[in-house]
């Protein structure tokens, strides 16, 4: 599939839309709405706890696809108690709409769709995730909702700050555009529908502040100093589990890798300097609630470590003489969170946790293997929904001098990310996600020598109406014991 001309046809229909300047009037104090979509997913529920935490806030509208308003609130409370961070006094600030991305405006009834138009910030978190499905078959879900979105931002006349957040493989430091298109055209269709919905973010912002410009006169006349509207994409490498809890979502490509490397006793191993963003949801959640509160207050309390970015026809986010003086001029930003660790040192954590000693080969050897253990083994192998995009690496390719420029940018979040990874397995491992050996060996034993547990018994089961807190029932050997593992289901919103 050609990725580029799907990505043309959508802002060429996002160019014939109608864009309305905000009013004078649109930027007082009365405190910030902000709609969140996604926020029954694993990043989602830690974004509506941050959100929630801030009282600058003063509503989070989410969109909820539940049959009816009472089993959505329970779905929003029962997550967010998984994640830790529930209180009994959330539904006062946050109002509950029944949605579905994958309908025309959202699903949402025609009095809450105009409603949008008086809110302040967007996060657009929502989307279906599923590997083995086509762009064509994402498309609506992924695409058309970000598409509607992005029309009611622009004829909105209060909206401030409209923030995707994207996902998929991200283009390499040393990938040029050419190669990273190619690379999607090949990619699976999430990747694929992450990257239209992301560039269509970039497009609106662009669109936004040609307008402005053609505007005369609107910077001094009608644009308050605070009256900024930022379009903003932030493209999280992987998400984990924190230091503290380790909750992690058991349907992401790099568990079901690591859990898979556990049960072959062998790794994947990248080149020495490749680099692997990764990052633990609750930094990633902080940080997308920090970006819509620049947008809410003139400054921001507290230091968060900036991402990488890559500005492509964009302007900076915001530089220290504008938050001091409180202005924020119209900005388009793409975010690349680039705060991660070496590879090596990923697998060296893992190992470590884990106190086993993995196999080392080369990717193209351990694929090999990899596929004659998930034909044995089918659905019951962890590697079986990822089977078809393994490799080529997990990491990005830096150069020596960069991996050691961000281990020294980084180190005082090296640990972190590694205490993370650490306890991120621990947790995978009480629950049996990740299968350790039935007799524990030592870092100095052969895994030739390990036995498993049979998954010939695995019995899978999931209830459709959850999303993070959803039931997975996993058989033992003897079939005598089952476990919950946290993970969401395959559609996120």
């Amino acid at each position: 599939m050609d990725i580029s001309t799907s990505l043309e046809g959508w802002v060429t229909r996002l160019g014939n839309t109608s864009i309305n300047l905000p009013s004078t009037d649109s930027w007082g104090s009365r405190g910030s709405r902000v709609l969140l979509t996604g926020a029954t997913g694993y990043l989602g529920t830690h974004i509506l706890g941050e959100l929630f935490n801030n009282h600058q806030v003063r509503k989070i509208i989410i969109l909820v696809r539940a049959a009816n308003i009472d089993i959505a609130r329970e779905r929003v409370r029962r997550v967010a108690v998984t994640a830790g961070w529930w209180k009994e006094s959330a539904f006062s600030r946050i109002e509950v709409w029944l949605g579905d991305l994958a309908e025309p405006r959202l699903g949402l009834q025609e009095e809450n769709w105009a409603r949008i138009s008086n809110i302040d910030t967007v996060i657009h978190n929502g989307a279906v995730v599923n590997y083995s499905a086509s762009y064509d078959v994402l498309e609506r879900a992924n695409v058309v909702s970000t598409f509607h979105l992005l029309e009611a931002a622009l004829q909105s006349q209060q909206l401030r700050t409209f923030i995707f957040i994207s996902g998929g493989i991200k283009q390499g430091v040393h990938q040029s555009d050419e190669e990273y298109l190619r690379a999607l055209n090949e990619s699976e269709g999430y990747s694929q529908a992450k990257y239209v919905s992301e560039q269509l973010t970039l497009a609106a912002g662009r669109l936004y502040n040609e307008v402005v410009h053609r505007s005369s006169g609107y910077e001094d006349e009608r644009e308050p100093a605070n009256g900024s509207r930022t379009f903003m994409v932030i493209k999280p490498g992987y998400i984990i589990g924190d230091q503290v809890a380790g909750l992690s979502n058991t349907d992401d490509y790099i568990w079901r890798l690591v859990a898979g490397a556990f049960r072959m006793g062998c790794f994947p191993s990248d080149p020495p300097d490749y680099w692997l963003d990764i990052a633990e949801v609750t930094y990633v959640a902080k940080y997308v609630a920090r970006q819509a509160q620049l947008r809410i207050t003139k400054s921001a309390s507290g230091p968060m470590t900036p991402p990488r970015s890559i500005h492509s026809d964009c302007s900076s986010p915001s530089s220290d003489d504008d938050r001091e003086n409180g202005t924020m001029k119209p900005t388009v930003v793409f975010h690349d969170m680039s705060r991660g660790l070496p590879v090596s040192e990923f697998w060296n954590a893992i190992q470590s946790q884990a106190q086993l000693c993995l196999k080392q080969l080369d990717w193209d050897s351990w694929i090999g293997q990899a596929n004659a253990d998930v034909d044995r083994d089918k659905e019951a192998h962890p590697l079986w929904a990822i089977q078809l995009h393994l490799g080529p690496a997990l990491g990005d390719r830096i150069t020596a001098e960069e991996v050691k420029i961000r281990s020294m940018e980084e180190f005082d979040t090296l640990g972190e990310i590694e205490a993370a990874v650490r306890r991120s397995v621990e947790y995978l491992c009480s629950i049996q996600f990740i299968v350790l050996p039935v007799e524990e060996e030592s870092l100095n034993s052969s895994p030739a020598n390990w036995s498993y547990p049979s998954n010939s018994d695995t019995d899978s089961s999931a209830d459709d109406d959850e999303h993070l807190a959803q039931k997975r029932v996993i058989g033992s050997a003897q079939g005598k014991h089952y476990h919950t593992i946290i993970s969401r289901s395959k559609l996120r919103y």
